[in-house]
């Protein structure tokens, strides 16, 4: 799927996030932007008509190798909340940080949802089965 992709990178970052199904599109193309990646719409919304199926059709990726920036979106839910995963290069750390917490504050303020107590956006690329990585197993995207 992703031949660049080295969890063990320490200039890698990993961000995961989970929001209400009428912010896909808007939350997906502000990080696409951030991380200077296409986003296409008609793509995503074909991606989003499914009845939770596995497999890649029901992934939404965006990849940029030289920027080292990957954006994926677990499409097959039927729950209506959906993860994000967003792997970056530490240089624009701060910025997709920033966008991600904005758009967290919003929908919590949205659904009337405080963060919890000392809630904190952290990288995850280190932990031993982040939500990337069950996504992709989930997806049979790698063997498990």
């Amino acid at each position: 799927m992703v031949d660049w992709l080295d969890f063990h990178d320490p200039k890698l970052g990993l961000y995961e996030i989970c929001f209400p199904s009428e912010y896909v599109e808007a939350i997906t193309k502000d990080i696409s932007k951030q991380l200077h990646l296409t986003f296409d719409s008609e793509r995503l919304n074909q991606k989003l008509n499914n009845i939770g199926n596995s497999g890649l059709d029901c992934l939404y990726i965006s990849q940029n190798s030289e920027e080292r920036a990957l954006l994926l979106l677990d499409c097959s839910n039927t729950d209506w909340i959906y993860t994000l995963c967003i792997i970056y290069d530490e240089t624009v750390h701060s910025q997709v940080k920033d966008r991600l917490l904005a758009w967290d504050c919003h929908c919590r303020e949205e659904y009337g949802q405080p963060r919890p107590a000392g809630y904190q956006l952290r990288n995850k690329i280190q932990d031993e089965e982040p939500l990337f990585v069950q996504i992709i197993h989930k997806h049979r995207l790698v063997e498990n």
